[in-house]
């Protein structure tokens, strides 16, 4: 017998249903023809000259059907393997529908994270900035009051080099271990003498005197714990005296040299400044120091020595 074929589900696709059809037909004409050859059969007269040609077109009827029934179990079969791969595709779909899902609550977890990491970022730098403006706001009172401080101490020096020069100071000998700004003189005045103006010694201007030590005309220095510190633009470093050392008053020391100082070395009253000179500006002072005129020497960039009554 024929096995009959079983009914395709309506959620299967339409080759597979289209393969059905096919197949329907091609049995139901399969079997039309063989009722029209069977009927042809036994309307044929029984005799032994018809009966051998009867045997044989059972037997290809027989064949025939044996390769049709092959062909059926074939398309079957292919039906079979059709309906695994639908399976396999739906379960890869759901896999990757599953797979969608995770990746759209990651997403929406990440915008999160990303939009709190933003919220956070914003609040960082408005602190920053009003840090940044505090800091400014900070940094031009500091300069202000810096400026202030200058200024006084500017008018302050002016202030007391102008009673310098309206009142000269006589010019004592410097000691051995600390020699003073003044210029020595060659022998000691008489009592009488001291009563009279002296002989005072001074540089033109701050930045006269920053030229000549840039030059290496003058030479710097600071006195602590009796070491003298060779102080220049750059650097500040321990070097003996090679020349006479003239201490120049704390308040007529440039600003410049003093900040320069008090980055290395704690200034107190006992800190002591002066300059020592090179061999022109020196014989120039000596000529003046031996007149013995009261007066005021002033020392120029140009490495002249200008007497001022």
């Amino acid at each position: 017998m024929i096995p009959i074929a079983r009914r395709l589900t309506a959620a299967e696709s339409d080759d597979v249903e289209a393969l059905q059809t096919d197949i329907m037909r091609f049995m139901a004409i399969l079997g039309f023809c063989l009722m029209v050859i069977f009927a042809m059969v036994q309307s044929l007269p029984q005799s032994e000259v018809q009966h051998e040609p009867q045997i044989v077109s059972k037997e290809i009827l027989e064949q025939e059907l044996k390769e049709l029934l092959d062909t059926y179990k074939n398309l079957e079969a292919k039906v079979e393997d059709l309906k695994e791969k639908e399976q396999n595709r739906r379960s890869q779909l759901e896999v990757i529908a599953k797979k969608l899902d995770s990746g759209k609550e990651d997403l929406a977890l990440l915008q999160t994270e990303i939009s709190s990491k933003v919220n956070d970022l914003l609040t960082v730098r408005s602190k920053i900035s009003k840090q940044e403006a505090q800091a400014e706001s900070v940094s031009r009172a500091i300069e202000q009051l810096e400026k202030e401080r200058e200024q006084k101490i500017q008018k302050e020096k002016e202030e007391k080099l102008r009673k310098l020069r309206e009142k000269p100071q006589p010019i004592a000998k410097p000691k051995p271990e600390q020699t003073k700004v003044e210029v020595p003189q060659k022998s000691e005045p008489s009592p009488k003498a001291e009563k009279k103006k002296g002989l005072s010694l001074r540089f033109a201007s701050d930045e006269t005197l920053l030229s000549l030590i840039e030059r290496g005309v003058v030479k710097f220095y600071l006195s602590k714990n009796g070491q003298y510190f060779r102080v220049t633009k750059t650097a500040i470093k321990l070097e003996p005296l090679d020349a006479q050392f003239y201490q120049m008053a704390s308040f007529t020391v440039p600003n410049s040299l003093i900040k320069q100082i008090k980055r290395k070395f704690t200034v107190t009253r006992s800190t002591l400044y002066g300059v020592t000179l090179n061999n022109r500006v020196q014989s120039q002072l000596s000529k003046y120091v031996s007149q013995q005129k009261p007066g005021e020497l002033v020392i120029n960039s140009d490495q002249s020595v200008t007497f001022l009554k």
